[in-house]
């Protein structure tokens, strides 16, 4: 009996302890994030990681509870070999793959990702090429040449631990029953203790900068607790009863009555102009002179010059499928999932296409990557774009530079000279959407005028669409159409400290082309890039009463400005009071442009992420 009680805490401890050393690993990798990382907060970071990795332990040694506890009714010697030299260390075997190739892909991820490994990950498992697109070949050969060995050596651990006790038969069944209270410290670790609460991410945070609350916690407990809570809608942010929440909503989103724009200022001099939707890839206020940033895209900052600009728009959500699918359906970010990849949900969202397509625009999708990535080609045809352009339609050659696919320079040349030759002699009107992608890891770009790399693709992107938008001025197309830039999300060229989350999720949103009227003009109004299918839709007339989310915000109704963004743990909410951001995860606000000492805005962002929930459960 005593044997079998030390091999399973030798195991358990085991496991603790790699659970435990892997913190500074994560740490010290990451280090350049966080770069005044002192021993200090690494001691504190393993301390508060302890209730965490405590519970994945716990999950861990079930199945060796489990198989010690049948060993009592075992008789035969040979049974009992096999099933402790053999079937236990194969176990431990998998768990050490399985642990280490969590631990490495969320220590390598979080520099590009800025959050703990989650389900996230899983939309991606379809696509290994498209997802490792970021990286080099040596960074993959160093990612891969690290599992191997650290999976090597976590299982070398693991079957030295359990093959240096040797089990013997015992006639004493009534020995099994030390194995009960042995289950009960199991079911107390992985519920996370006593308390009325069980164990989750909030049970590490300890502190108010982020990246030691990310390092406390546990990846693989991160990875299973998203992917097992990510599709609960109806059980998800439950932070007040339904009448307070739908009154603060109604605030926000005040019931839909526009059949007619009579009470919204028009910018358009024609009533169903052609219009250009240009999405570009990460492109935040950081890059844009005119919003606060850096003069990294003159072009832009041309545009706009020359252009409508709104300066105060925000994106929804942190990714591309989330802000591709915000900006098409008017639907707000989910922190936990990506409708993009649920079909039985965003079916049933409305679509800026769909809308236009009734009015008799004929609709078009372009990419340069790969279109079946996180279901994009799916998406975009049930959205109500009736083609899709995409890597595949390019020849080889073209495809050589980015590991994503054609760069942005080959993939305008080839829209802009469809949209001159081919779209021109069209008689109905048409809607054509592209999202760019060279402005994204690995930074990959025939372009080269700052030290950074991740500058210079911003600079090129903007370089290519500034001369594609120079190229459609010179024909007669250019009056009878409107061009609508505007980012799927922000990035930051440093790092991501709480300091710069409203930098982060502030977006360039302008209009152009020679169907808009004030030319040079601003609008200060905050807003989210998911406001703009209604406010697109209307500019021609449209009606976008479907469009639950979405608000026109040229509208003389539109009173209560406010923004939106939700990321994996946390949401920032904009009004004109200021700006906060709450860590759901860690139950904390952790950032705040002004003092919002009555939780107003904090209420206000979980009462919507409280309706979205409920609404999307609906679809």
């Amino acid at each position: 009996m005593i044997a079998r009680l030390k091999l399973l805490f030798r195991l358990a401890l085991a496991t603790f302890v790699i659970f435990i050393i892997q913190k500074p690993l994560f740490m010290l990798y990451n280090q350049a994030i966080y770069p005044q990382l002192s021993v200090s907060e690494i001691y504190d970071v393993m301390v508060h990681a302890i209730p965490l990795d405590l519970t994945m332990t716990g999950y861990l040694v079930v199945i060796p509870w489990l198989l010690i506890t049948l060993s009592f009714f075992i008789k035969q010697q040979r049974a009992l070999h096999f099933v402790f030299r053999y079937l236990l260390p194969v176990y431990f075997v998998l768990i050490a793959i399985v642990t280490t190739i969590i631990f490495i892909s969320d220590t390598a991820l979080y520099e590009f990702w800025k959050f703990k490994i989650d389900a996230t990950v899983f939309n991606y498992i379809d696509k290994p090429a498209e997802a490792m697109a970021s990286v080099s070949l040596p960074y993959l050969l160093v990612y891969f040449g690290l599992n191997i060995v650290l999976s090597a050596l976590t299982a070398w651990i693991y079957i030295k631990v359990s093959n240096s006790i040797r089990i013997e038969r015992t006639e004493r069944l009534w020995h099994s029953a030390i194995m009960l209270p042995i289950a009960a410290f199991i079911f107390i670790a992985i519920r996370g203790g006593f308390g009325s609460g069980t164990a989750c991410v909030a049970n590490v945070y300890f502190s108010k900068v982020q990246f030691l609350n990310h390092s406390a916690v546990n990846p693989c407990f991160n990875l299973f607790y998203s992917y097992s809570h990510s599709k609960n809608f109806a059980e998800e942010f439950r932070y007040m009863d339904s009448d307070a929440c739908e009154t603060i909503v109604k605030e926000i989103f005040p019931t839909k009555d526009n059949t007619s724009n009579a009470d919204t200022e028009i910018l358009l001099t024609k009533e169903k102009p052609n219009i250009l939707l240009v999405i570009w890839e990460g492109c935040g206020s950081q890059a844009v002179k005119c919003l606060g940033g850096e003069d990294i895209t003159p072009g832009l900052r041309e545009i706009a010059d020359d252009g409508i600009l709104f300066n105060n728009c925000y994106s929804n959500s942190f990714r591309t499928d989330r802000g591709l699918l915000c900006i098409l359906t008017g639907w707000l970010g989910l922190p936990s999932a990506s409708l993009m990849n649920m079909p039985e949900k965003y079916t049933k969202l409305p679509g800026l296409a769909n809308s236009l397509r009734k009015e008799g625009y004929s609709t078009e999708f372009w990419y340069g990557g790969d279109i079946s990535f996180t279901n994009m080609g799916g998406f975009a045809l049930d959205n109500g774009f009736e083609k899709t352009i995409s890597d595949k339609d390019f020849d080889l050659k073209d495809r050589r530079y980015s590991k994503w696919g054609v760069v942005d320079g080959v993939l305008f040349d080839r829209l802009t000279d469809d949209l001159i030759n081919n779209k021109a002699k069209q008689t109905s009107p048409w809607f054509t959407t592209v999202l760019t992608l060279s402005s994204h890891e690995p930074w990959e770009v025939p372009f080269k005028k700052f030290d950074s790399k991740q500058k210079n693709a911003f600079a090129y992107t903007d370089q290519v669409i500034k001369q594609g938008i120079d190229q459609l001025k010179k024909t007669a197309l250019w009056d009878n159409t409107l061009v609508v830039i505007v980012s799927d999300h922000g990035y930051l060229f440093d790092d991501a400290s709480p300091h710069k989350e409203a930098e982060l999720i502030h977006i360039p949103f302008i209009l152009t082309g020679g169907a808009i009227k004030n030319h040079g003009t601003q609008y200060d109004m905050i807003m989210n890039q998911s406001d703009i299918p209604a406010t697109l839709l209307a500019q021609l007339g449209i009606s976008h009463n479907e469009f639950l989310f979405s608000r026109d915000v040229l509208n003389k109704e539109y009173k209560y400005p406010t923004a939106l963004n939700t990321s994996i743990s946390i949401y920032s909410f904009v009004d004109s009071t200021g700006v906060t951001t709450y860590d759901f995860a860690g139950e904390t606000r952790i950032y705040e442009s002004e003092p919002d000492n009555s939780d107003t805005r904090t209420n206000k962002g979980k009462a919507v992420l409280q309706y979205l929930y409920d609404q999307t459960e609906a679809l």
